[in-house]
């Protein structure tokens, strides 16, 4: 699977507040990207994540996570990133969106926006995001491929304005309620699946839950496999988890589409 695949939106044109921002190297190709885990308007997905790759410098260099992922230093001292990179696109449709003098950092409101090299910058803003699509012919192939990915669109201001109305009642914890498992025997308790759960990050929990709602369990049990099996050290959590997600009702997906 291609980078480009891998940022596909199947979950686009909605309203969404930035509740947790940090950098990350990408499970799938090792590359830095930013991760915003955002809160919804839609009402059967409460968060969504949005991740975003951060291309090579714009002198050419490469990126550099330090302080615990809030922020990226460049390895030629650069400032910018370039706009071939999907943060670099980010940035670009942020600027427009919310009117931003990208010279000064500040906007047409006055407001002097933070470093874009610092994940907190974006927190508690509020976005409409939309998907913007296109196309790279891959040169292995020959074929042509499309992708589509979510861009802000309108800046609808900050959290506390109480501009985004979303449900945030779920957090990070799954909803554990019981359902009998496939072979009609009784489900894992609660307690089972938090020990399951329990070192998968909020970010992949949330993505979790909201793909949960959206795939069909095959496709949901694949990125199952692909974002959080590398997490679970544990070689008896690996086997139970991928246990769980195996089953097409009563276990883990069931649990995570509430």
């Amino acid at each position: 699977m291609s980078s480009y695949e891998t940022d596909s939106s199947a979950f686009t044109d909605y309203d969404g507040e930035v509740l947790s921002a940090s950098f990350q190297v990408s499970e799938r190709d090792g590359r830095p990207q930013i991760v915003l885990v955002m809160g919804t308007n839609d009402p059967d997905i409460a968060q969504w994540t949005e991740r975003y790759n951060l291309a090579t410098t714009s002198k050419g260099g490469t990126w550099e996570i330090v302080e615990n992922g809030e922020e990226v230093l460049a390895s030629d001292l650069s400032t910018r990133f370039r706009d071939n990179g999907a943060y670099g696109k980010f940035i670009s449709a942020a600027v427009k969106a919310a009117h931003i003098n990208p010279k000064t950092g500040v906007d047409k409101d006055g407001k002097e926006w933070g470093d874009t090299k610092e994940a907190k910058t974006w927190l508690g803003t509020c976005w409409h995001m939309e998907a913007v699509k296109g196309e790279f012919k891959n040169r292995e192939t020959g074929e042509d491929v499309t992708w589509s990915k979510n861009y802000p669109s309108v800046y609808l201001g900050m959290g506390d304005e109480g501009k985004i109305q979303y449900d945030d009642t779920s957090g990070s914890e799954p909803h554990t309620s019981s359902h009998g498992s496939q072979d009609g025997g009784t489900a894992l308790s609660v307690e089972a699946y938090e020990k399951i759960l329990a070192p998968l990050s909020p970010s992949q929990l949330s993505e979790l839950m909201t793909s949960a709602k959206i795939y069909s369990h095959e496709q949901w049990m694949d990125l199952a496999v692909e974002t959080c099996l590398e997490t679970l050290t544990d070689p008896d959590l690996r086997v139970k988890f991928v246990e769980e997600i195996s089953k097409p009702t009563g276990g883990l997906y069931d649990v995570m589409k509430g």
